[in-house]
């Protein structure tokens, strides 16, 4: 019975041969290739973060425009509620003053009652960003 490893010395021979430097390629290539790949790979780092921050720094806009909203629309809830003690009702929407906190909102009134209201507040882009249902 013939050894199999004269066969698998021969096998892994050609497989590490198969593996080294192509002809002519010198250390100083090597080199210079390994440093292109380092650069390009610092290259995509730097591109994902800056790309994290932008969508990072758009994220916390828009919570910060849906929190000025919010705050906007319970102000002039507030001044809604007290306007309804004092007289009984709802005033009619020529007769409301919005609030400090509204300024650069749009309030769109979809009812005004004596009884009761609804309103939306939106951005500057038209989309809603709070609403108040009384």
């Amino acid at each position: 019975m013939k050894s199999a490893f004269p066969k698998l010395a021969l096998v892994l021979s050609l497989l590490l041969t198969a593996c080294s430097r192509p002809d002519g390629a010198t250390t100083e290539d090597v080199h210079k290739l390994a440093a292109r790949v380092s650069a390009l790979e610092a290259q995509v780092t730097s591109m994902r973060q800056a790309q994290s921050s932008v969508a990072t720094d758009a994220g916390a806009q828009q919570a910060t425009a849906r929190a000025a909203a919010q705050y906007c629309a319970t102000q002039l809830a507030s001044a809604l509620e007290e306007y309804r003690q004092d007289n009984g009702r709802y005033p009619a929407v020529k007769a409301v003053t919005l609030p400090s906190p509204c300024q650069g909102f749009r309030v769109a009134w979809t009812n005004l009652e004596q009884t009761h209201y609804r309103f939306q507040v939106s951005g500057q882009t038209g989309a809603v960003l709070a609403s108040e249902v009384r």
